[in-house]
C-alpha cells in the first residue's frame, strides 16, 4: 500500500518548522539547513505546480541579479577560489524568505501553540 503524503498535512509539518526554526539554530547547522532547503523544494514545487506566480516577483529577479553579478565577480577574481566555491551554494539564502513567503500565506503559522512556545522560550 503506497502511502501519499497530502500537500496540506506536509505545508502543516513545514509551518511549524519554521516557527520552531530559531530553536533549530541553536541545536545546530545541519538540522536548520535541512530545514531550509525543505522549505524551498516544498515551495517551489507548490508554486510552480499550481501556477502561483505572484511570489515570482521582482524582488526575487532583483536578488537573484544580485547573487548572480557577485558570483560572476568573485569567479573573474582568482584571488582566493577556496571561498568562492562556498558562495556558489548560497542561492538558498535568496529563496528562503520567499519560501516563508508561501507558507505564511497558505497555511496558519502563528496560532496559539506557537505563540505560547514563543512566549516561554523568549522569557527566560
Amino acid at each position: 500500500m503506497k502511502m501519499i503524503l497530502n500537500k496540506n498535512f506536509v505545508g502543516l509539518i513545514l509551518s511549524y518548522g519554521v516557527g520552531i526554526f530559531p530553536l533549530f539554530l541553536l541545536i545546530g547547522p545541519l538540522v536548520s539547513e535541512i530545514l531550509l532547503i525543505l522549505i524551498i523544494v516544498f515551495a517551489s514545487i507548490i508554486i510552480i505546480k499550481d501556477k502561483q506566480y505572484k511570489y515570482l516577483n521582482k524582488y526575487l529577479l532583483f536578488f537573484g541579479l544580485f547573487y548572480l553579478s557577485t558570483v560572476f565577480s568573485t569567479l573573474i577574481n582568482f584571488y582566493n577560489f577556496d571561498n568562492t566555491k562556498g558562495a556558489i551554494f548560497y542561492f538558498r539564502i535568496i529563496l528562503f524568505p520567499f519560501g516563508i513567503w508561501f507558507l505564511i500565506n497558505n497555511h496558519n503559522i502563528f496560532n496559539k501553540k506557537i505563540i505560547y512556545f514563543y512566549t516561554l522560550f523568549l522569557s527566560e
